[in-house]
């Protein structure tokens, strides 16, 4: 419950993102939200909206760049949360980059609806450059008002953590800082994977996605263990109905 979140999680809960019903497409495909989508149901975008807004807020406090989003398990509707604020915050007018950090699930590219291709994976293993997988808002058939830069995934992998914790990293996030406002990184679940504490390192702030009715507060704690070490300021959490 959102109510659970400063006692339990120990944390503050800046968004509650309602239960909708999404249709069945097919059974190959699975069912995504994007608030670009000029179907999308309006309290979902209007969730996003407050979830901007508080998030704003605390990275003009905390003069931060770079988010970093995650959950404490898998299926919690992160990445979904992270590619829709930071199309939020573009939409808001702000010049956004967002990164599929997840490397061993990236789904970022399905949720905006790009073509599989190369990502941050052959970057960070020096299979490509950065310019050669840093897709544009107009690349991706975008109105001219988003400023909106993304680096997929690219090929899933098991090494992430090692790859995430490379200078490579860092100077693909150092990259990136000259070109836009705010970094997205969309992270693996901390509760059972360390990826998101390596990231953290790099992470100015955090956004801790929790699904409704589904990982224990053990779990939530264990997460926010991990970003604990990397002196992250947690922005807070979003409880997810989805």
């Amino acid at each position: 419950r959102k109510e659970d979140f400063q006692t339990r999680a120990h944390m503050k809960c800046i968004g509650e993102v309602p239960q909708i019903a999404l249709k069945k497409r097919s059974k190959s495909s699975r069912n995504v939200l994007n608030i670009l989508d000029d179907k999308i149901d309006p309290r979902f975008e209007e969730a996003m909206q407050l979830v901007r807004s508080k998030v704003e807020y605390s990275v003009w406090r905390h003069h931060s760049q770079v988010i970093l989003v995650t959950s404490a398990l898998a299926g919690e509707g992160k990445s979904t949360l992270a590619v829709n604020l930071a199309l939020s915050l573009a939409r808001g007018g702000k010049r956004v980059a967002l990164v599929d950090c997840d490397l061993r699930h990236p789904s970022d590219r399905e949720i905006i609806g790009v073509d599989e291709g190369e990502g941050l994976y052959e970057v960070l293993n020096r299979d490509a450059k950065l310019a050669d997988v840093l897709l544009t808002g107009k690349n991706m058939g975008m109105d001219e008002e988003y400023r909106f830069l993304f680096m997929p995934g690219g090929k899933a992998t098991e090494d992430g953590s090692r790859l995430l914790g490379t200078d490579r990293m860092e100077k693909i996030i150092e990259a990136l800082k000259e070109k836009v406002d705010y970094i997205i990184l969309d992270s693996a679940p901390a509760g059972v994977l360390t990826d998101a504490g390596v990231l953290a390192q790099f992470a100015d702030s955090a956004v801790f996605v929790v699904k409704k009715d589904y990982a224990s507060a053990a779990h939530i704690l264990e997460g926010m263990e991990e970003l604990a070490d990397g002196h992250v300021h947690v922005i807070g959490g979003i409880l997810n109905g989805v």
